[in-house]
């Protein structure tokens, strides 16, 4: 993960740093890791030049997308053809290439510095498709062995899902992405409110709340990001069904992924102030967090779940130490799991039995016991390997290490547990109370709620103590927005569903919420599944919750002229959002659906407003105007038969008011929909034929 490391020294304001001028060199690293022995001596020196590489960039493709692999051979077709065509100082520019582990073959590697991008006038469609098409969210710009985690964790939808430390969010959305994706690939009310949710929790305020941004792309409903140090994350309460009646039970999780706070020395190829700031310090500081975060994880995980441990760091101490240790405490309830069978193209080595630790200085011990005494308690026993035997008896060659000259990647490391014992251990009464570094510290603040006292396991009280502290530290939780479900004899939500002709028996309205104290309907109401609000309403008061659930209904006023109007035909003014609109499609009566053509869609998409003296005679939108009635009306156009790049049914909430229409959807929206219709344009709004640039 490695966005935690420590940054050096803050630089001054007006201070200019050329990262391009920077030595590609640090001794202390390079002494450190040859140290390791992790690759042979030959090896280790194209380990040290590639790490002195530029990164090169790396995206995958939305896959619970209907349209998500016409998305990729569109790139392929329309976009190959203009890199191909770029000259640097009278070299041609690298083609992309298919990451041959990801599955489907939707993922790509550019290996194009962003400035060659930003300068030459082809790719600046490219830097508009990465653009664009991010913020529609079927693609993710995301580092390449950033997507190898989520991979092992085989999401389906009817799975309970946590992700540890998740900002800012781009595994958090494949994961996601994996609840989503249909089986048969045909998108079904199922596929967009699966039975299955994801929480992504992220220590850091400010990060939890960057979460949101990555998240709401995907424009789903089973999301719920909570606010939590990860080492000590509360169990959620939910209401099950019991022999007498509801009974309340901690919430298991189906997966996991724990992907720790690390010293990011993986991350030297895209971080290049790593080469002057990295110490081993930062390493030293976060082992002891990163155990309590996986043996957390452990805890929290269902009997026969699997979870995922990752870091972006090389770093031995910071990965099979970790797992080690870890798997020594959950006394035989966890294993490591083979996975050599999955992900098969992923170059991959195994994990290692020894290591060599040092202090922050790079001294050698070869033992704990040969810790001087000032360094008695600042270094965790854990740090040494384990006796060979144990090690084995583990299975620890089964972590997976990913080097970057293997595969032209960051380096990385991941390890796969899983749950194979009912017995419920609860690791975390186990966790030495070691001393960390003061940056590491730092990055450890706990901003929980105030629990109840219980009858309460060692685990419990050591939580109570440290959420009073922070208490004292003036880190009170107070719930600002909170999520509270609409009563189901709520007027305007009865409103709402007699507008849209909406079947209860399809959509409950006991899983409509808003974000108000009072719970009433004021500017917009959310959605979610049965479990995410299980969750909800179980926890209240004791989960600092950020984020979660769909925007699918907000409050639209008429104005004046259209206000006298509206009154007296008792007109809702409330409308579909945009992020809903694919979910309501599936909800809402098919009379409430206006079905036209791509060229009405162009009209509205090149106007803020329009009237019916904007389409031709013989429009089909022209036709239905006039029994069009006031406020919310959703517009379908399907593409599939109209001569557009992307072939996919589109739903957009169009309003109308007594003189006007508009469709309800950002102008950034508009831009990326044009984009899949038309394909690429130079700026000037002419049009590029990608074709004959080849």
């Amino acid at each position: 993960m490695g966005r935690r490391q420590y940054s050096g020294r803050k630089k001054k304001k007006d201070e200019f740093i050329d990262w391009d001028q920077l030595p590609r060199r640090n001794e202390g690293f390079e002494k450190y890791y040859k140290l390791q022995k992790l690759v042979s001596n030959d090896e280790i020196e194209i380990l040290m030049q590639k790490l002195a590489e530029p990164l090169p960039t790396t995206f995958r493709i939305t896959s619970c997308n209907q349209h998500g692999t016409q998305v990729r051979d569109h790139f392929i077709k329309h976009y190959y053809p203009l890199i191909e065509s770029v000259e640097v100082d009278g070299t041609k520019v690298s083609p992309p290439v298919l990451l041959p582990w990801y599955p489907n073959q939707m993922a790509f590697m550019l290996d194009i510095p962003k400035t060659i991008i930003r300068k030459s006038p082809p790719l600046k469609l490219l830097q508009q498709f990465l653009v664009l098409e991010t913020e529609a969210g079927d693609i993710s710009r995301q580092e390449a062995v950033s997507m190898i985690p989520p991979l092992f964790l085989h999401v389906e939808s009817h799975h309970k899902v946590l992700d540890m430390c998740a900002a800012p969010g781009s595994k958090t959305a494949q994961l996601l992405e994996a609840l989503h994706t249909p089986a048969d690939g045909k998108e079904t009310f199922d596929t967009l409110l699966p039975s299955g949710m994801v929480i992504a929790n992220d220590s850091d305020n400010k990060r939890a709340h960057m979460l949101v941004h990555q998240i709401k792309r995907l424009n789903s409903p089973n999301i719920l990001i909570v606010n939590h140090d990860a080492s000590f994350l509360p169990h959620f309460h939910v209401e099950l069904d019991g022999p007498n009646g509801k009974e309340k039970s901690y919430l298991k999780f189906d997966r996991i992924l724990a992907d720790v706070p690390c010293s990011g020395d993986g991350t030297f190829r895209k971080n290049i102030s790593l080469w002057t700031n990295w110490t081993l310090k930062t390493a030293l500081g976060l082992h002891s967090t990163q155990i309590k975060i996986l043996k957390r994880g452990i805890d929290l995980l269902a009997n026969g779940g699997r979870l995922v441990y990752s870091t972006c760091s090389m770093n031995p101490i910071e990965n099979e130490a970790v797992v080690a240790a870890a798997l020594k405490s959950s006394k035989g309830s966890t294993r490591l799991v083979d996975v050599k069978d999955e992900v098969q193209e992923l170059k991959r080595s195994p994990g290692v039995k020894s290591w060599t630790v040092c202090d922050s200085d790079l001294n050698t011990y070869p033992s704990f016991e040969s810790l001087p005494k000032d360094l008695n308690g600042k270094m965790a026993k854990s740090l040494w390997p384990l006796p060979e035997e144990e090690l084995e008896q583990m299975g620890i060659e089964r972590c997976m290490r990913v080097y970057p000259h293997h595969q032209n990647t960051g380096g990385f490391f991941v390890a796969v547990l899983e749950k194979c014992d009912d017995s419920e251990v609860s690791l975390e009464k186990d966790i030495p109370e070691q001393e960390v570094s003061d940056e590491a510290g730092k990055k450890a603040e706990i901003e929980q709620p105030i629990l109840k006292k219980q009858k309460s396991s060692k685990f419990e009280k050591r939580l109570l103590s440290a959420e009073n502290r922070a208490l004292k530290a003036g880190n009170r939780y107070h719930e600002l927005d909170p999520f509270v479900y609409i009563k189901d004899n709520d007027e305007m939500l009865d409103k709402i569903y007699k507008s849209f002709k909406m079947n209860e028996s399809f959509l409950k309205k006991d899983l409509f919420f808003v974000r108000n104290l009072e719970g009433t309907i004021s500017r917009a109401v959310y959605v979610s599944n049965s479990l995410f609000k299980n969750i909800i309403e179980c926890n209240r008061n004791r989960v600092k919750f950020v984020h979660g659930g769909l925007k699918i209904f907000v409050r639209q006023d008429f104005g004046s002229l259209s206000k006298e109007v509206a009154k007296d035909t008792d007109v809702c003014v409330f409308r579909v959002q945009s992020d809903g609109s694919r979910l309501a499609s599936h909800c809402i009566n098919k009379d409430c659906v206006l079905s036209t053509d791509l060229s009405d869609l162009l009209i509205f998409l090149d106007h803020e407003a329009v009237t019916v003296d904007y389409f031709p005679e013989d429009s089909i939108f022209r036709k239905h105007f006039e029994t069009l009635p006031l406020g919310n009306t959703l517009l379908h156009v399907d593409l599939k038969r109209e001569n557009s790049i992307i072939k996919k049914d589109v739903y957009i909430p169009l309003w109308r008011s007594v003189r006007m229409c508009n469709v309800m959807i950002s102008n950034a929206e508009k831009r990326t929909l044009k984009l899949q219709i038309e394909g690429p344009k130079y700026e000037g709004d002419q049009n590029v034929s990608t074709e004959k640039t080849a």
